[in-house]
């Protein structure tokens, strides 16, 4: 993976003052999350329930969604990434498409990958596990 840059960075720094407002879940910023045995990404934000033990790993059980920020990366969060999140039963994915300005939202994994997807632009708006509604065009500088 390349250097994160200024430009992913401020984005991941948005999403958790985003994600954070709606207050229900934890937020997690590029800290590991465990898959499964063999695979623990660190994406770059995650809502997790507050029921896993402060002490332990944070595992895949507990998120409600994760999301990657993608400058230079896209093919390998769309071929690598995303299907392990699906398998892993994450409900929700997003990546952030920092070239084209979009968020491409996952939806209801189903053995190995997301039966759901939408492309959201500036005017759109999501609506976050926690029940806000976030502006895309809130998420890029």
């Amino acid at each position: 993976m390349s250097p994160i840059g200024w430009s992913h960075a401020n984005i991941v720094l948005r999403l958790s003052e985003l994600l954070w407002q709606g207050g229900t879940y934890q937020v997690s910023v590029q800290n590991p999350l465990r898959l499964d045995r063999y695979n623990e990404p660190r994406p770059d934000v995650a809502l997790l329930r507050r029921d896993h033990d402060p002490t332990g790993p944070m595992l895949a059980k507990h998120a409600v969604l994760v999301v990657e920020v993608a400058d230079s990366s896209l093919s390998f969060h769309v071929r690598v990434k995303l299907p392990r999140y699906a398998q892993a039963g994450i409900p929700e994915a997003w990546i952030v498409d920092v070239e084209h300005r979009r968020i491409e939202v996952f939806r209801n994994p189903d053995n190995g990958r997301y039966l759901d997807r939408r492309i959201l632009a500036p005017g759109d708006r999501i609506d976050e596990p926690g029940g806000a509604a976030i502006e895309v065009v809130d998420v890029f500088p």
